[in-house]
């Protein structure tokens, strides 16, 4: 048997991949689950759907409207931090998920 080590290295004081927003690279706070079945930070996704109503994994359709809390990453999260004391950080400015047209004017 295999184990992947993304989600699997909380020992190491790195938490598990699944525990870790796409957008911010950091440690949920205020999960959501979209249609696709991906899991973001509610406030950096909120940013990101100002200037693309778009899933930023898989560029479909998405509303503010279409999301729902995580409730069992929020949980598992929260026990994260309780064990490992992890310090995270909610900033929307930390997104790594950029449109090309925001990469046009940093030129």
């Amino acid at each position: 048997m295999t184990t992947n080590n993304n989600t699997n290295n909380a020992g190491a004081g790195e938490p598990p991949a699944y525990l870790v927003c796409p957008i911010t690279q950091d440690v949920f706070v205020d999960p959501v689950i979209v249609p696709s079945g991906n899991t973001y930070e509610r406030s950096s996704l909120l940013v990101w759907l100002a200037e693309n109503p778009v899933d930023p994994c898989t560029r479909e359709p998405l509303q503010a409207s279409d999301l729902t809390p995580n409730r069992a990453i929020r949980d598992s999260a929260e026990e994260y931090r309780r064990q490992f004391q992890h310090q995270t950080s909610t900033s929307s400015e930390t997104c790594l998920l950029y449109t090309s047209d925001a990469a046009d004017e940093e030129d």
